[in-house]
């Protein structure tokens, strides 16, 4: 019989700080989204990608917003989420190091063998 599993219904957070030009820290987090917001997001991010033939994802076709476009779902400063052009404001380095972390919170990065396994447990 397969062992009995349990499943936290509580948001993950990763807790960071925000250098900015002056050397003051600001406090941050991102916030793990929920199924719907995810949802959400994916349907946002289809229209960026053609499909291959077989009908999977295929090359992007916009790059526009697409780090923005997450992290503006998780991204919180002071309590607040940041708004979009906030966050596009920030360095191409901050922003992808962010946009990393947001992917795993959510589970937006596993590869399809990472599915499969999940599937399997």
């Amino acid at each position: 019989m397969p062992e009995r599993k349990s499943f936290k219904i509580t948001v993950q957070e990763f807790e960071f700080d925000l250098e900015d030009g002056n050397g003051q820290m600001i406090p941050c987090k991102l916030k793990e989204m929920t199924g719907k917001e995810r949802d959400q997001y994916m349907n946002k991010i289809k229209n960026r990608t053609i499909l291959n033939p077989d009908g999977k994802s295929g090359r992007i076709k916009d790059y526009n917003g697409m780090f923005s476009d997450l992290l503006v779902m998780c991204l919180y400063r002071n309590g607040e989420k940041m708004d979009e052009k906030e966050i596009q404001a920030l360095p191409a380095s901050t922003q992808s190091e962010l946009f990393d972390e947001a992917q795993k919170l959510s589970r937006l990065n596993l590869s399809e063998e990472d599915i499969d396994k999940l599937k399997k447990n």
